[in-house]
This record gives structure tokens, sequence and C-alpha cells, in this order.
């Protein structure tokens, strides 16, 4: 691949993810204006926070060994037989889909208790009924994430990267025009329109590339063995995730209203600068990586490599100043309005200056994960990712008195950066070839 092809991705990428962030960003904030950070706005977040933790383990699986895997067999066999296994794939998730939307929705009670204990009465009544009106979003999620790792595979960028417009497409007509979002329930049947609108957004691009479907669940041993070998690590790590979240997520649900909804906020304003610049850039390298992998080009993988510890350290540095320094001013210009009040903008921007200390390190776990997946290495990430959460959760109970939500967001950050620097180590050991010495002095530059 050159650079000029990777350059022109990203700038795709980019480009996608900087309207689409912009409109997500107009998205929260109308939702903000509506209903401000209350009870209602926790339960719709809670139910959310449920049907996402829900897919992100079959989520993470599919972003980690389905491109290695379908760039694997087109490199030993052929294309055909690479849309056999996909197919094979993409029938085990609709069976997963299927019984996934059932737990959810006969289970929600008890899910509702496990994620928030702190809710009591009518807020947990709600947050019951959103989560079973949310369970068919599962197969939007899915096959919106099986989909765009297929694309990719093909090196196809464009598609997946304007799903996140799509979705606020139909967001914006559904809450503007039709004005179904009056209610917080109205609210949760656009968000699941939205969201299986992604995975119908994506077929005809399937079409364009060749791809037939076919009725099949038979996958060949080889390929079955090495996907379980990958899968039990993430599966570990995506458990030791959730314990994780429900820590926070218990712990946030004693403090005041509106923290829950709060920390939301702080999180999607980060993962937008992350998604639209670092992810756009590890998503465009992941499927390059894993070829020069697979081809053993030493040379290629330390490049890349490296541009992508250059690339996270030239844009979150800069991005991590400004943002602490503006924190309460961003926070009220995207926010503060109707509903969303001067105190809701007060605890939002608080959260806002201890959560980005951490980005870097979140933008850095990013690319080095994908360079760990590209090398069929998903146990060293699933270690990384117990030490993380474990400094998160010691220092979630220690500061969570003294500093209340700030301790949560501020752990969050200790427990990022922590796990970050235990990684770097890690990479050393399993490619020699890579300047820790330039990293650093690159990073003292900027």
């Amino acid at each position: 691949m050159s650079d000029s092809k990777l350059a022109k991705t990203s700038v795709l990428i980019i480009a996608f993810g900087l309207i689409s962030k912009f409109m997500a960003l107009v998205r929260q904030s109308s939702i903000g204006a509506i209903y401000g950070q209350s009870g209602n706005t926790d339960a719709y977040m809670v139910a959310m926070k449920i049907i996402i933790i829900s897919t992100t383990m079959l989520g993470v699986i599919l972003n980690t060994t389905l491109i290695p895997l379908l760039t694997e067999i087109q490199n030993e066999e052929d294309k055909k037989k690479s849309d056999i296994f996909f197919n094979s794939v993409l029938n085990w998730v609709l069976l997963i889909s299927f019984f996934t939307g059932f737990i959810i929705y006969f289970f929600a009670p008890q899910l509702v208790k496990i994620t928030a204990l702190g809710y009591k009465g009518e807020q947990f009544e709600l947050a019951v009924n959103l989560v079973r009106l949310a369970s068919p979003m599962v197969f939007g999620l899915n096959f919106a994430f099986l989909f765009g790792n297929y694309l990719q595979s093909e090196k196809i960028f464009g598609p997946y990267a304007a799903t996140g417009i799509i979705y606020n497409l139909i967001f914006f007509f559904a809450f503007f025009i039709l004005k179904v979002g009056n209610s917080i329930r109205g609210l949760m049947i656009i968000t699941i329109c939205a969201t299986v609108s992604q995975a119908i957004f994506l077929i005809p691009f399937l079409r364009n590339v060749g791809y037939e479907y076919k009725p099949t669940l038979k996958i060949k041993k080889r390929y079955r063995n090495e996907i379980f070998i990958l899968i039990i690590p993430i599966i570990l790590g995506e458990i030791i995730q959730l314990v994780n979240v429900l820590v926070n997520q218990n712990l946030a649900s004693f403090l005041e209203k509106g923290v829950i909804s709060a920390l939301d906020n702080v999180n999607k304003l980060n993962n937008a600068i992350l998604s639209i610049f670092i992810a756009a850039f590890t998503t465009a390298i992941f499927p390059y990586l894993s070829d020069a992998f697979s081809k053993s080009d030493r040379k290629k993988i330390v490049e890349m490599l490296d541009l992508g510890v250059i690339t996270v350290f030239l844009i979150t540095l800069p991005a991590t100043i400004m943002i602490m320094s503006l924190s309460t001013p961003i926070i009220k210009l995207i926010f503060e309005r109707n509903q969303f009040t001067p105190e809701n903008t007060v605890i939002t921007a608080g959260a806002l200056y201890y959560y980005t200390i951490g980005m870097s390190a979140m933008a850095m776990r990013m690319h080095l994960y994908k360079a760990y997946f590209s090398f069929h290495d998903t146990k060293t990430p699933m270690l990384n990712g117990a030490v993380t959460v474990l400094f998160e959760v010691i220092f979630s109970l220690l500061l969570i008195k003294p500093m209340g939500y700030k301790g949560l967001a501020l752990a969050y950050s200790i427990g990022m950066t922590s796990g970050v620097l235990i990684m770097f180590v890690k990479l050393k050991k399993k490619v020699p070839e890579i300047n820790v010495r330039k990293y650093m002095i690159n990073f003292l530059k900027i």
C-alpha cells in the first residue's frame, strides 16, 4: 500500500467522520435541550448501555477477527472461499442476535438491577420498559459491524464510515419533522430505527463487490479452530470490561440525578474526537497491517506502527490541552439551552476535564490494539485490559468519596494511561525493531 492511498483513505474516513460527529453533537444537544440531564435521560442511557453491552462482545469479535481471517483466506485460497466463510459467519450472527434479543426482552428487570442498583420505583420501571423496547436494536448493531468489516476487508472504507451520517439523517427526520421524540419512549423508537438503517444502508455495497448470500453454517475446521483461539481471550476481555462498566454505572447510580447522563455525554464527546481522527487512521491501516503480517513483511509493520504512534501524538496532545482549558465553554456552547441548565453544564464540564486527561492514552490503545489483532494476538490486549480495569476500579473506589463523579472520570484516565504504558513494553518484546526512544523524543517535541 502506498502512503498516498493510506492518506486518501484516512481523509475520506475523517471527512465522513467530521460530518457524522457534528450531526451527533447536534443530536445530543437537541436531546439535552428537550430533556436536560434528568431521571428520564438516565433511564434511557441505562437502557442503551444494556443494549450496547449485549452487542459489544460480538462486535469486538467481528472487528478483531473477521478482517485478518478474510484476508488470510483470500491470500491462501480465493475470494469465493472467503465469501463462503463470511456466509457461515453471517448466519451464526443471525442466530446469536435472535438469542440475545430474547434474553434482553425477557430478563430486562434483572439486567436493570445489575446495571443500576440505585434505581427504584418509577425510574426502575421506566428503564425496564425502555430495555424491552430497544431489544430489536441488537440486529442493527450486529449486522452493521458484520457488513462494515466485510467491506473493509475488500479495502472499501467509505460506506461504513458513512453509516453515522445515515443514522443521524434518520434520527433528525423522525425527531424534527415527524416529532416522534417528544417522549422518552419516542426517543428510543427513533434510536432503534436509526440503528437498523445503518445495516440496511450497507447491503447494496456488499452486492456491488460480488457478494451473494447462501444459507450455510459450516466453517472449515482449521478456521473454526483459529476463531476459537482468537475469541477466547476476547470473550474474557469483554467480561472484564463488563465488570468495569457495571462497577462504574452502579457507583454513578448512587450519585445525584443526571450524573450518568453527564458521564455519557462526556464519553461521547471524547469518542467523537477519537472516532473522527484516530479511528479513521486505525480503520484504514488495519487491513494492511494484517496483510503485512500475513506476508511477514517486518519492515512494513514497523513503518505503520511508527506512523500510527506519531499520528496519535500529533492529534491528541494539542487536543487534550485545548479541551481541558476550555471544558466549560465547550459544554456551554454544545448543550446549555432549554432543559439543560447551568448546573448541568458545571457537572458535565467537570467530568470532561478529568476524562480528557486520558485522551492520548485512549487513542494510543486503539492503535496498539489494532496492531496486536493484526498479529492474530488477542491474548495480550485481553490481559492488558484486565490490568487497565483493575487500576480503574481501584482508583474509582478510592476517588469517588473525595471527588464524586470527577473521581470516576479521573480513575478512567489513570487506568487507561497505566495500561498503555504496559502495552508499549510488551510491544517492544514482540517487535524489537520499533524505536521507543524515538517515540519519546517525538512526544517531547510535540
